[in-house]
Order: structure tokens, then sequence, then C-alpha cells
């Protein structure tokens, strides 16, 4: 599964900058789920542990469906997004 430290290893595909959790990983879990985590162009979403590296919004738009979905909770949401998004 997805780690924090793993996270830190990544870097923005379209800017470059290196990763960071937006939302952290509670203490008790090393493991990151769902989430999402961001760079200094975008905030990417995380779903059944997989950072999807892939800006899906609009040029102008930092913030994709998928994201806004996680953010609320709403996982099922999230992924059928993704699904459709392809």
């Amino acid at each position: 599964m997805l780690t924090r430290e793993y996270v830190e290893s990544l870097e923005c595909p379209y800017c470059r900058s290196p990763l960071e959790l937006s939302q952290p990983v509670p203490p008790t879990h090393s493991e990151l789920h769902h989430g999402t985590v961001r760079c200094s162009c975008y905030e990417y979403p995380v779903v059944d542990g997989i950072v999807v590296l892939r800006q899906l919004s609009g040029p102008a738009d930092t913030v994709d469906p998928a994201t806004e979905h996680v953010r609320r909770g709403d996982i099922a949401a999230a992924r059928a997004f993704l699904e459709r998004a392809g």
C-alpha cells in the first residue's frame, strides 16, 4: 500500500515539485488507502492506495471531481469517476 515515505519520494509529472500528503495519515496507520496528495500546481486523489497522477480537470482548475469526492468521503463516486475518465 501507499506510505508517507513513498509519497514523499514522488514528484509531480507536470511541475516536477515534490508531492506531499494533503491529508496526513493518522499516526496509528502507516498506509494511505484514500486521501489526497499535492504539489505546487495540483491536488491529486488517492483511491484504493493508488495515486492518480493525471490532471483530469480543466487547465485553469486545480481540483478534479475525483479529489472532490475523496474530500467528501465518497470513495465509490471517486472510483466511478476515475473509471469513466479512463
